[in-house]
């Protein structure tokens, strides 16, 4: 039994509304806690709730926007290892500088007295290195593609990493912290032309510094090629 909460006169358990005086004697919600930011904002004008409205939502799609332009420049390993075949295979010399950190460029210029600028339009006129994109062509006839796929990757363990982090800190004084993570990553390139059609079946390293991607074997040698091939 229990009893009303306006006269005091019993009732059922199962009653809500007293015989007696005709309460609602139901368990009461208890009221929600006040949000002093929802009410500031519910006593803007109404204007002003639509301008606040419209920065938040600017606001977040810039957000999106900046995290959509950090994911397609940043790439991920198989972008690295295409800019790699970019530049080796197909002479697009305008991408080594991506083969590298920044890190690296500044050895560079420092070791051998030429920055990636100038290492480029070196390239460009460079006999070995146009004769050998010739060959391409030479064996594979015209309109030359290459087509790469991925087959797997296998993640660096934290020895292998350390290892990494030491050789590139000793080498070109790139911050251990720096360098996130590894990947050695096997791959099937196929080249085709007019006239042949060739696959081969590889594995490159690729190592992510900052928030880049690059392939890297002991140094980061699908730079290092190219500064080999410089010809003052």
């Amino acid at each position: 039994m229990k009893n009303c909460v306006k006269c005091g006169a019993p009732m059922n358990d199962a009653d809500v509304i007293c015989q007696n005086c005709g309460t609602n004697n139901a368990p009461q919600q208890p009221a929600k806690k006040a949000n002093k930011l929802t009410d500031a904002f519910a006593k803007l004008p109404v204007k002003t709730q639509r301008i606040a409205i419209l920065a938040a939502a600017a606001a977040v799609a810039v957000l999106v926007l900046v995290l959509l332009i950090s994911a397609l420049f940043s790439g991920g390993p198989e972008k690295a290892i295409d800019t790699y075949f970019d530049a080796t295979t197909k002479g697009k010399y305008n991408k080594i500088e991506k083969l590298a950190p920044k890190d690296y460029w500044e050895y560079v210029e420092d070791e051998y007295d030429f920055d990636v600028d100038e290492l480029v339009d070196n390239l460009k006129d460079n006999e070995f290195l146009e004769e050998r994109v010739e060959n391409y062509k030479d064996t594979y006839g015209k309109n030359v593609k290459t087509k790469i796929e991925y087959l797997d990757k296998i993640k660096a363990d934290e020895d292998e990493l350390d290892e990494i982090k030491d050789n590139l800190k000793e080498k070109y004084d790139i911050s251990k912290k720096s360098v996130k993570k590894a990947y050695t990553v096997a791959y099937k390139v196929t080249i085709k032309g007019s006239e042949d059609k060739d696959a081969n079946f590889g594995t490159l390293r690729v190592v992510k510094v900052g928030s880049r991607w690059y392939v890297c074997g002991s140094s980061f040698y699908a730079a290092e090629q190219f500064v080999s091939a410089y010809d003052d």
